[in-house]
């Protein structure tokens, strides 16, 4: 059987991964797959081309690649991307809180060519209310997509929360513009509370700012393995017919001759042709006292010379260095799943389902028992609203992250996250 490593990106909920998993494994040469949400990698066992697994990720409606393979850092820039469109969003939605709830509930002044137009102030609600939906449009976007792939995500409950309530709001603005239409005011005016603009601009922008927090806290838990990545320098000196080149320490080939001085890093495993070193050993060991090393001795990659002049011979080349594969090591306990993360994805596999099921029967209720379509809408975005957050998928595959970064901060490495979760009941 063949693993192969492959990125993956579109998922924002355990939703996401759960269908990714289904359109993969259901290929007919596929053994298993695992995608990690945190990391954004899939790993599959079996013999399917790269080609075809790429395609069905893509059929699922996501973007997939091979991985490299390479030492790439785990941070993603995903709570700067959030926060460029929160910014502007929060301040509109202030503006609308604004005339919204401070006018109409608490009397604050606005100019008089508004506040004695019913008409006029519904459609500012309605043009602020829309330029926040648009900013935000990655909610309705991925939110349609799992609509029409019949696979609905978090984002969907987004959607369609902000949807309902902007399209009711929409309808009332017509009423409102009807009744000023045949100088009925006062109709005009006590239509206003019935609109729910401000509700429609708030869901993004409240779930914009839980998505931050959950890329600030994915950010943090990345931490280790961007820390064991930094071991390695990013360039080499190379003898070449005694003459000394800086070369990347990518491009460094097994039996090349590299130089390495007081103060600087290890680039890979190799040889000491000649020359003494003191190493620090400590980041990959834990020994904190210094290693001396002569001709003949090895020395690893991400070790620091403290003292000494040596020419080495590389033995590896950059992906083959015991570092890498400790970072390997780090990244594929952090993708595999622990048991109690399985229950999690089945969960979260029908939980869209469900929380779009209770919304529809509650809104069915509430005009049952005359509580009106207003009362309704209320109560069914509500349910929408309060089951967005996906901590369901994301704390687990946390906490693996974790546990697998502190343990390879002390010197303990997992290969599996299901050895974490027995370590813990120990």
């Amino acid at each position: 059987m063949t693993k192969r490593k492959y990125k993956v990106s579109g998922m924002s909920c355990a939703a996401c991964v759960s269908r990714v998993e289904r359109a993969v494994r259901g290929m007919p040469a596929v053994e298993s797959c695992e995608v990690n949400l945190l990391l954004g990698e899939m790993t599959v066992i079996g013999e399917a081309e790269a080609a075809s697994v790429i395609a069905a990720v893509e059929g699922a409606g996501y973007q997939a690649d091979v991985d490299s393979g390479g030492a790439e850092r785990a941070r993603p820039n995903e709570a700067r991307r959030i926060l460029a469109r929160l910014i502007p969003s929060s301040l509109l939605l202030i503006i609308l809180i604004y005339i919204t709830m401070g006018h109409h509930m608490l009397g604050a002044p606005l100019p008089l060519a508004l506040s004695s137009r019913a008409s006029v102030i519904a459609l500012i609600e309605a043009a602020i209310s829309l330029a926040i939906l648009v900013i935000n449009k990655e909610f309705f976007l991925n939110g349609t997509r799992g609509v029409v792939k019949l696979s609905p995500t978090m984002d969907t409950l987004v959607s369609l929360g902000a949807s309902a309530s902007f399209i009711y709001s929409v309808v009332i603005t017509v009423l409102i513009i009807s009744e000023v239409g045949f100088a009925r005011s006062d109709n005009a005016h006590s239509l206003i509370g019935g609109l729910y603009y401000e509700s429609a601009a708030m869901l993004p922008v409240l779930i914009s700012v839980g998505k931050l927090l959950e890329a600030i806290a994915k950010g943090r838990t990345t931490s280790a393995i961007n820390a064991l990545i930094d071991l390695a320098p990013r360039r080499a000196t190379k003898e070449v017919d005694g003459a000394q080149i800086v070369i990347d320490a990518q491009d460094i080939a097994v039996g090349d001759v590299i130089i390495v001085r007081r103060g600087e890093v290890i680039p890979t495993d190799a040889i000491v042709l000649d020359g003494d070193l003191s190493v620090d050993e400590s980041a990959l060991t834990g020994e904190s006292m210094p290693c001396d090393r002569r001709g003949g001795d090895s020395v690893y990659a991400g070790t620091t010379v403290l003292s000494g002049y040596a020419r080495l011979k590389a033995q590896t080349t950059a992906s083959g260095t015991v570092l890498s594969e400790i970072i390997r090591t780090v990244k594929d306990a952090a993708a595999s799943k622990a048991p109690i993360a399985k229950v999690a994805d089945k969960v979260a596999s029908i939980f869209v389902p469900m929380v779009l099921g209770i919304a529809v029967l509650t809104a069915l209720i509430w005009l049952m028992v005359g509580g009106g379509a207003s009362a309704a809408l209320t109560h069914a975005v509500t349910v929408l609203v309060i089951s967005c957050p996906c901590a369901l998928g994301l704390a687990t595959p946390v906490a693996i992250m974790v546990a697998s970064g502190v343990g390879a901060r002390g010197g303990i490495l997992y290969k599996t996250a299901t050895a974490i979760e027995l370590a813990g009941r120990a």
